[in-house]
């Protein structure tokens, strides 16, 4: 017995889903149109402002030690020029991705354990655990923490983006429910090695 499956509803061609023109016709709205989108506007400025914020902040954490310094109102510059040509183009908006974001840096993590007296470092990357060999003679390890910075990262999952567009046949075969396991997976997984999740569970 055949059991149905939801799957991603996915275009056979790259077009706006319901046919319609690129550039929607903005100057054909009534003027009480215009005005009354200030308001949700402006709601979402804010919405993105914070999110944006929260979102660089989990990304540049002191304890990483960054060599790179951070660019905030560069990123809200890039932001808002995106904003403006998906609000154009009447496509859905661009924002600081959470838990996306503070993820992708911490694949990126490297722990170095030495010991005080010593300049060696052994890395540890399995797992990040971190599993040195100690007595009660030997000094408590110093771990430090340290990020490979670097553009390639971000620009393969943009470029990998952008590929998707040539297998859209293949994503129609996906189950929603494979995409909603992949979206719990990331909201369970951002709670490991997250500051607030830590403190609420000795809270309690």
């Amino acid at each position: 017995k055949e059991v149905y499956v939801a799957k991603l509803v996915v275009p056979a061609v790259f077009a706006t889903s319901s046919g319609r023109p690129w550039v929607p016709p903005i100057l054909a709205l009534p003027v009480w149109a215009i005005f009354a989108a200030i308001g949700p506007a402006l709601l979402l400025t804010a919405l993105f402002y914070f999110d944006h914020n929260v979102s660089s902040l989990m990304c540049q954490k002191p304890e990483y030690n960054l060599k790179k310094g951070a660019a905030f109102n560069w990123d809200f510059v890039i932001i808002g020029l995106q904003l403006f040509v998906c609000g154009i183009l009447g496509l859905p908006y661009t924002n600081g991705l959470i838990p996306q974001a503070p993820m992708h840096t911490e694949s990126l993590l490297i722990h170095r354990v030495r010991q005080p007296d010593q300049d060696i470092m052994v890395l540890e990357l399995s797992d990040n655990k971190i599993g040195t060999k100690s007595n009660d003679s030997m000094p408590a390890p110093i771990v430090e923490v340290m990020v490979y910075e670097n553009r390639l990262t971000g620009f393969m999952q943009s470029a990998l983006m952008g590929v998707s567009l040539a297998v859209l046949p293949v994503m129609a075969l996906i189950p929603r429910s494979v995409l909603a396991g992949v979206f719990l997976f990331m909201g369970v997984g951002s709670f490991f090695g997250n500051t607030f999740a830590t403190r609420t569970l000795h809270f309690l």
